[in-house]
């Protein structure tokens, strides 16, 4: 494994909310197209790239409302390593058996959204 950084993430302050450039990664296996985000350990899927970012976002909102929903954003984000920023993807990797099998034997292509989420 490499011990490169290949991906990394920021929050910038806003008045209501965190604007958060996610790190996501593109890849294909057995011909559905997923799109993860590693730093949430959470994944869509799809026919093709877009409706696999589609997926995701709509993961990620469930994800958002469930955690405001319920109080649990901030011990959530904690579990996955986050303290002001997406943790980088080689902190995900070293507790993550399926994203060490994407970036160690799939190719796969890097990217970042931009994504909003509320401050409570």
């Amino acid at each position: 494994m490499s011990s490169r950084k290949i991906l990394t993430g920021q929050i910038l302050e806003q008045h209501d909310a965190l604007k958060i450039e996610l790190p996501v990664l593109y890849f294909t296996e057995d011909g559905v197209h997923f799109a993860s985000a590693p730093a949430l350990d959470i994944t869509g899927y799809g026919e093709n790239e877009k409706e696999a970012e589609a997926s995701l976002n709509i993961m990620l909102e469930e994800f958002f409302n469930y955690a405001a929903e319920n109080k649990t954003l901030q011990s959530e984000l904690k579990k996955l390593g986050w303290q002001e920023m997406p943790p980088p993807l080689m902190d995900s990797l070293q507790h993550n058996s399926q994203l060490q099998n994407i970036i160690n034997n799939k190719p796969f292509r890097r990217d970042k959204i931009d994504l909003q989420v509320p401050a409570y």
